[in-house]
């Protein structure tokens, strides 16, 4: 046998030996219901892990597109770790097909045999799943059939010179804390005020401004109809208004000068004054605006400071390295001199922060919500990116992947950006667009179990109020639903082709959780011929390295930008309701949007001392109810389809049929028939994206007879058992009796859940 030397590496054993679960599962299956197409040669094992040596039967055609041998040898790799297995094929004159995973020199070919990431694929993995797609790997290469080698994926009516803009917080700090003006535009003179704290020696302005903030009394409301051109009509004008600035102004420029050095910049910057006007609404007494103004001297303010008698003009030669000296005795202001001290008007206009954001949205003003979003790829950055422009939210970021240049396409970030983690990236652009915001990153993913990380995570996830699923994972999103945290979840993502968005929100019970969502838009999608498509994968994918998972599906960013604005815009308005959401925007290819709102009904739950717990929500069981007293006295029944995880031992059932049109009925016994049985299973698995799938029978009894199984029913159940132990899962049946269901794994009934929570 060829590779008998790497195959050395690994001692022989016997079945009794193998030490994974996943090897002995498949081990077990192969050999109970497979030899015709396989048989194991031998089983070795080491500390990777097991390998199970095969010959497969190929089903090689006559005309084949590559050489394959009738039957190959192959080696199945079960890895110690949780993760996929991998299919060595043991000859080292194997073609060069596309679909092969790289290897190391010296080592054989492996077959890649499935795109999915573990974390998703483990989900449904089952011995015959993977003995399917082996087979459907060498079928569809010898027809040539494996994807392309390249494949992929209030306005101032008298002008204004200046504007200025300040974080409104600041204004009311402005007696205890100096603010200076940067200047943002070279070409126009546009200035943000800082505190003066903050500018270093190193952060030198190549113009700056000097500011006097003073609080006028309360007045009722008027308009202002003449503006100061100078600083002697600004006083006279705060004078009539009840207040006086002559002496606050005075009083800083006098502590400006006291401070010698340490005040040189602003005694030798542009004078500013921002008045504070608090005014009475006319229609409530109680209502107080405050109004903003603020005008720009021609002079410096240590000019201002010497025409107000408080400083001579000095230089080094004269005491002053600051161009100002302050005067022993104060002399007289100079009036005159005032006069020529010119003052134009300025726009003050506040920065975008919390409660600018949510009245330009047009929302109400309400306190922050502490939201975690996990995953900052497309979908997650421009919902951050929309979500933080509307205000109200306080965010945490959780994600490890990094900015490849491809992700541009449809990212809210920049190429400077490229290399560095996605959540720290989009933890900037918050900062960047909400004055007063922050935003906290854990820079890992969702389900690791490093030990440095996972209380970091758990942590931040159980201080949430809103949790957001943006990962575009089954795996994540079921994960985030199971999770301790008492926070109200939430699920945003496109369908594969992305030419739709979905939003999935829980109540703010959590009656309704992620999964029971998911199971639901599911069951609707199968169900709804007008989406029919949903699922279908995209028509071109991009390869953004050599790998066979390294592949993007090619989808415009006007795309991504259309439906995460719809996303963003369902996601904020369900958030201030208490019930559950369930939207699916489709794209038409002229832009025109269909909506779909399928109900969510509340869910019975049902486990079984194995552990594996089965849910059927409230209006499945009403639909069964109703078709057992449409078929009395008869029995009826049908098969089910639902989802099913075993990694979580967990089926949720989404569909039942109707009897089909060969079944056989009477008041004592139910026989389901076959007709267009296979074919609708089929369809339903596709339009689901292959996540919908048969998962075991139902029928009714007539009055008066209750629920229990008859030896009919157990005789159904053997064969079920029978059937299901192929596929690695539970045999599950649903009786249905006057006003309940029954549910029953092989012997044993499963116990209905009376109250559970997430």
């Amino acid at each position: 046998m060829e590779f008998d030397a790497w195959l050395d590496q690994a001692p022989k054993i016997s079945e009794s030996d193998v030490q994974s679960r996943s090897a002995r599962a498949f081990i077990n299956y192969v050999t109970k219901h497979a030899e015709q197409a396989v048989q194991v040669t031998e089983l070795r094992q080491n500390d990777d892990g097991t390998y199970v040596v095969i010959d497969l039967e190929t089903g090689r055609p006559q005309k084949s597109h590559y050489p394959f041998k009738l039957v190959e040898r192959l080696a199945v790799f079960f890895r110690q770790e949780d993760a996929h297995p991998i299919v060595w094929v043991l000859r080292e004159d194997f073609p060069e097909t596309p679909h092969l995973m790289v290897t190391s020199e010296g080592l054989p070919r492996a077959i890649c045999i499935d795109d999915r990431h573990w974390a998703d694929a483990r989900l449904t993995w089952t011995p015959a799943e993977l003995l399917v797609r082996i087979l459907s790997w060498f079928r569809r290469a010898a027809n040539n059939e494996l994807h392309d080698a390249m494949q992929p994926i209030d306005p101032i009516m008298f002008g204004n010179v200046a504007t200025l803009i300040t974080d409104r917080k600041l204004l009311d700090t402005l007696s205890e804390t100096d603010l200076v003006g940067i200047e943002l535009n070279e070409s126009l003179p546009v200035f943000r005020l800082i505190p003066e704290s903050e500018l270093s020696s190193e952060r030198l302005p190549r113009m700056s401004l000097s500011i006097v903030r003073y609080r006028l009394p309360e007045q009722q409301m008027r308009r202002m109809t003449h503006a100061p051109r100078n600083l002697i009509q600004l006083i006279e004008m705060v004078s009539k208004a009840g207040g006086d600035l002559e002496t606050a102004l005075a009083v800083k420029l006098s502590d400006w000068l006291d401070q010698e050095r340490a005040s040189g910049c602003r005694l030798n910057s542009h004078f500013v004054v921002v008045l504070e006007i608090p005014i009475q609404s006319p229609t409530d007494e109680k209502e107080v605006i405050v109004d903003h103004r603020a005008f720009i001297g021609r002079y410096k303010a240590g000019d201002v400071a010497v025409h107000f008698g408080l400083a001579l003009e000095a230089d080094r030669m004269h005491g002053s390295i600051v161009g100002y000296a302050k005067k022993v005795v104060r002399s007289e202001i100079d009036k005159s001199a005032l006069e020529k001290v010119a003052l134009a008007p300025c726009e003050l206009q506040f920065e975008l922060d919390h409660e600018l954001a949510a009245t330009m949205s047009g929302k109400p003003e309400r306190t922050l919500r502490k939201v975690v979003v996990v995953g900052a790829g497309a979908v997650g950055s421009h919902v951050l990116d929309v979500l933080a422009r509307q205000g109200g939210y306080e965010f945490s970021i959780i994600d490890d992947d990094i900015l490849l240049p491809h992700n541009l396409a449809r990212h809210t970030a920049l190429r400077e950006d490229i290399g560095k983690h996605k959540s720290n990236i989009a933890a900037q652009r918050v900062f960047g667009i909400l004055q007063g915001s922050s935003a906290k990153t854990i820079v890992a993913d969702i389900e690791t179990q490093n030990s440095d990380l996972r209380p970091q995570v758990d942590a931040c996830l159980d201080s949430a109020e809103i949790i957001i699923d943006a990962t575009a994972s089954v795996s994540a999103a079921r994960f985030l639903s199971d999770h301790q945290s008492k926070a109200r979840r939430a699920s945003v993502f496109f369908n594969p082709a992305g030419t739709a968005g979905v939003l999935l929100v829980e109540p703010s019970d959590r009656s309704i959780c992620l999964r029971d969502l998911e199971a639901r838009y599911l069951a609707f999608v199968a169900s709804d011929r007008a989406l029919e498509n949903h699922m279908a994968p995209p028509t071109g994918k991009y390869t953004y390295t050599g790998a066979c998972r390294a592949i993007t599906s090619r989808i415009p960013e006007s795309n991504v930008m259309v439906l995460s604005g719809l996303i963003s815009r369902g996601l904020d308005q369900a958030l201030d309701e208490p019930v559950s959401v369930i939207n699916i925007w489709s794209m038409s290819d002229n832009g025109a949007v269909r909506v779909d709102m399928p109900d969510a009904t509340p869910v019975e739950q049902f486990r079984v001392q194995s552990g594996w717990t089965i849910s059927v929500d409230e209006g499945l069981k009403s639909y069964l109810l109703k078709q057992r007293v449409a078929h009395l006295p008869n029995e009826t029944g049908g098969y089910m389809t639902g989802l099913v995880d075993i990694l979580h031992q967990s089926i949720h059932i989404v569909g039942a049929s109707q009897a089909p049109s060969d079944s056989q009925s009477s008041p004592e016994s139910f026989t389901r028939g076959r007709d267009g049985v296979e074919a609708e299973l089929n369809a339903v698995h596709e339009r689901s994206g292959k996540q919908i799938r048969y998962v075991g029978e139902w029928h009714s009894h007539p009055d008066g007879v209750g629920t229990a199984p008859s030896a009919l029913d157990m005789e159904q159940l053997d064969w079920l058992a029978s059937l299901f132990d192929m596929d690695r899962l539970p045999c599950l049946m649903l009786i249905v009796g006057e006003e309940n269901i029954r549910v029953i794994f092989v012997d044993e009934e499963a116990s209905k859940v009376e109250q559970f929570s997430y």
